[in-house]
């Protein structure tokens, strides 16, 4: 699968989901294993573009926002909002997305019998 985003004309600034309320969309983005997650994670580390939504702080366990590995894998996501050219490192697009591990509870293609702990005590 891909995920491809086209630039209108009409299109907002790129940085609008950080200046304009009804610009606060996001997405999840589901990982096919538990590798995978990992490695999403790490690459978003290592670029440092791993970001905490603090209006989840302190919510449930499955929609927490993770600073580390460790805090990603136990709540089973973490987020990235600044999408940059890896090369330039210009940014492209403010978009918050929400990586989820193929464990967590909102996942639509996990045999629930694989979800983790963290994830069924937020449903």
């Amino acid at each position: 699968q891909t995920l491809e985003y086209e630039e209108t004309e009409d299109a907002p600034a790129a940085d609008a989901y950080d200046h304009d309320e009804a610009a606060r969309y996001h997405i999840a983005l589901y990982m096919a294993s538990d590798e995978a997650f990992e490695g999403a994670f790490r690459r978003a580390e290592a670029a440092g573009i791993v970001w905490v939504n603090e209006r989840f702080e302190g919510g449930p366990m499955a929609f927490a926002s993770a600073r580390t590995w460790e805090e990603a894998s136990a709540c089973g996501q973490f987020r990235v909002k600044d999408l940059i050219d890896p090369y330039s490192r210009e940014l492209g697009l403010v978009l918050e997305h929400e990586i989820r591990s193929p464990r967590h509870s909102s996942c639509p293609f996990a045999d629930p019998s694989s979800r983790d702990s963290a994830s069924d005590a937020a449903r």
